[in-house]
């Protein structure tokens, strides 16, 4: 037999992220961090009920008690051994959140006994309980049993805790059970931990939403409380809720908000996909894309994450490559002199993440195509905005190729998990093939543009005429043009990701229109809700 030591810690304050922790006695002493999730649960209306049916002399010993170790931690204790009876008692003022602590680590007092309300803990009631908070679920996974079995394991002793200054009912159980269980165990709760830098940004935003569905806990780094709030948006309405969803204020160039931000867990994976694109602010750019994953490659490094993913850009490749290039993970990458400053950012520190490799770091590198889908209201999806509309009446004669949002999230999961080379691994994920003049003919159609067809393409001479004499962003945005947005419209590439298809089970088939739709419905609908909104104000 293998005695496997449960212990919950839930917070009620920050009831989204929680601590279990399993330590699995066995001949070798081997101590399993996990960090899960609990709802609440019929269960712990429980104890506010028993709490209720005692009498008033009772409640008033009970709270004295309360007052009198409120700097002992304010908590009650009540132990069982087997079969013992214990009295359950719980907040009068709000229903309690359920959690555990060792009944060793905690300043506990006597327990108060009442004739009112006594419940006997057993070796049938707590993995009851335990299933009744979403716990038993995992002790049968494997051994497809709907309820406990007690032939399985017994319960060795309980004990509970209430602090009734919080509401918080802390609770311990100790099991045995037997070697097919405990490795049941293990494998079923060891859940995944993301940390997302990135997180409220357009790509950012499918990367979380796809490791929620996946019941990761996602921590995610954020600056702007505006963008965090459209986040739990989405979550909420993708997926009706929040309690995975974890906010962490702080910056990549903070590395001390890192530090304090990353969570220390066992299963941690850290996801980078924040940075600066196109900007005239060259120091802010490299800053933010070198300077700020240096900052986290050193953090994720101390803290010894499962992997780290890195998302880069098909943009290291590209400039400098002959116009109608193939490129595939062994072509040639631009460099640190590239032209463009946003590539070069991202090439140098590419090299900086394999430089980490050198040093332990496990990673995944991966160069997505353009991108198109929902939640894009920053790229290409304030095309759909009619301040920028004009931009649809001309066009480049490139090409270049595009992949789904939703797409490149999925894969860039299933890369954190599955990369085949555990020293670093670098994907290319292409997509689709189109013209310039076909993407801005598509977003005309779902736009319902009259003439969608009829787009000019400008000769490449002009449009690097234009790029070089004029400014012509100010009129929609009050910014300067950025040079790299005239040259991505002259040139044409095509990428080979057949590594990516074959490894990662990438889908580079998606057709460019399905994108599109997919962005300006997901816009139109936006608009209508904030339309609504102004008019119940």
């Amino acid at each position: 037999m293998i005695q496997i030591i449960l212990k919950n810690e839930y917070s009620k304050r920050d009831f989204q992220y929680k601590k279990v922790r399993y330590f699995v006695l066995s001949n070798k002493s081997v101590n399993i961090f996990k960090t899960i999730n609990l709802r609440f649960c019929k269960a712990t209306n429980q104890f506010k009920q028993q709490f209720s049916q005692l009498s008033n002399p009772v409640k008033n010993q009970i709270c004295e008690k309360v007052r009198r170790n409120r700097n002992k931690g304010s908590t009650l204790a009540c132990s069982s051994k087997r079969s013992q009876t214990v009295p359950l008692v719980s907040s009068p003022d709000s229903a309690p959140t359920v959690s555990a602590i060792s009944p060793d680590t905690v300043p506990t007092v006597p327990a108060v006994s009442s004739p009112d309300a006594t419940s006997t803990l057993d070796e049938c009631d707590i993995p009851k309980l335990l299933q009744q908070h979403r716990l038993g679920a995992f002790y049968n996974t494997k051994t497809g049993m709907k309820d406990w079995n007690p032939t399985d394991g017994r319960v060795v002793n309980a004990s509970f805790q209430i602090n009734l200054v919080t509401g918080a009912v802390y609770f311990s159980a100790k099991f045995q059970v037997s070697n097919m269980l405990a490795s049941s165990i293990s494998d079923d709760l060891n859940m995944k931990t993301a940390f997302v830098t990135g997180g409220t940004g357009f790509l950012g935003s499918h990367v979380v939403e796809q490791l929620i569905k996946k019941e990761y806990i996602v921590c995610v780094l954020y600056r702007s409380e505006e963008k965090a709030n459209k986040l739990k948006k989405i979550i909420s309405s993708s997926i009706g809720s929040l309690d995975l969803l974890k906010f962490v204020k702080g910056d990549v160039n903070d590395y001390q908000s890192l530090m304090e931000g990353i969570p220390d867990c066992d299963n941690l994976f850290v996801f980078h996909l924040a940075s600066i694109t196109l900007t005239k602010d060259r120091v802010a750019q490299t800053k933010v894309n070198v300077d700020g994953v240096s900052n986290l490659i050193e953090v994720s490094l101390k803290k010894q994450v499962k992997r780290f993913i890195y998302t880069s850009s098909i943009s290291t490749f590209v400039n400098g490559a002959k116009y109608g290039s193939i490129l595939s993970e062994s072509s040639k990458q631009c460099g640190p002199h590239n032209a463009y400053g946003y590539a070069r950012t991202k090439f140098l520190a590419e090299e900086l993440v394999r430089d980490a490799g050198k040093r332990g770091l496990e990673y995944v590198i991966l160069n997505p195509g353009y991108i198109i889908g929902r939640y894009d209201e920053d790229n290409m999806g304030r095309l759909t905005k009619p301040e920028f509309q004009n931009l649809l009446q001309t066009t480049g004669n490139g090409g270049a190729t595009f992949v789904s949002g939703e797409e490149c999230a999925r894969v860039l999961i299933i890369a954190a998990e599955n990369a085949i080379s555990p020293e670093g691994s670098q994907y290319l994920l292409g997509g689709v093939y189109s013209t310039w003049k076909d993407v801005v003919i598509a977003f005309r159609r779902e736009l319902n543009f009259p003439n969608p067809e009829n787009v000019r393409v400008l000769p490449t001479l002009v449009l690097r005429a234009i790029s070089n004499l004029y400014k012509i962003w100010n009129y929609f945005t009050g910014k300067e043009i950025i040079d790299e947005e005239i040259k991505m419209i002259i040139e044409s590439f095509s990428v080979d990701d057949s590594k990516a298809v074959k490894e990662l089970g990438f889908n580079n088939k998606i057709p460019i229109e399905w994108m599109i739709k997919d962005c300006v419905n997901w816009s139109k609908n936006e608009t209508q809700k904030q339309q609504q909104q102004q008019q119940q104000q």
